[in-house]
């Protein structure tokens, strides 16, 4: 755990020093997987008499997918041309994520690839909010590329994040959590009242 923004950046920066890229023919630095960074935030509020009255949390993952990559035109060779299949693999996964995502199908693969197992509970969780920035070439030779990545995002951006892969059960469990979050809320209200109250008789 991280106490301050300074930390967090810190551990990113090592992160992000550990992360493989090389020189291909279409990219002079071509990252060779994906980086995600997910930070956790809670916030606790303290009443009066230093009793827990709430906590709030939220979470914030960053992505950035590697590209999928054409072997006749970056060249690949070795370690980097596996680099390459497993990326394209994975990205793959994510496509048929997605597809099922926007067809409302019951069944969400999402333990295809490790990169979707990661992501699940990004786009399954409820109240989920999505960026997507899409990086797209601009020369002729990467039309096809951009023409993909374009469309891939438009997919995206039609799938209902917020009833996607969760059953009813999983509802269910929803309500019973947050139902049982208010009544321990109103508990540490009764709490700290009940010891206002005591405060005030013993100051009288």
């Amino acid at each position: 755990p991280v106490s301050d923004a300074g930390q967090a950046q810190r551990m990113l920066h090592s992160a992000l020093r550990l992360r493989e890229s090389s020189s291909t023919l279409a990219n002079d630095r071509s990252s060779r997987s994906h980086c995600v960074v997910a930070l956790k935030v809670g916030v606790q509020y303290i009443g009066a008499q230093g009793i827990p009255v709430e906590t709030t949390e939220g979470r914030l993952v960053l992505i950035d997918l590697a590209g999928s990559e054409n072997a006749s035109k970056t060249g690949s060779e070795g370690q980097a041309l596996k680099e390459a299949q497993y990326i394209n693999r994975s990205l793959a996964a994510l496509g048929d994520v997605v597809e099922a995502m926007a067809r409302k199908q019951e069944h969400i693969p999402f333990r295809n690839s490790k990169l979707t197992m990661l992501l699940q509970d990004c786009v399954s969780a409820p109240s989920t909010k999505l960026i997507m920035f899409v990086q797209i070439g601009s020369r002729n030779q990467d039309a096809m590329e951009a023409s993909f990545s374009l469309r891939f995002a438009s997919r995206m951006k039609g799938v209902d994040l917020a009833s996607a892969g969760r059953s009813d059960r999983d509802d269910e469990r929803s309500r019973t959590a947050l139902l049982r979050s208010q009544e321990e809320v109103r508990r540490l209200q009764d709490a700290r009242k009940e010891d206002q109250e005591k405060l005030s008789k013993s100051q009288a």
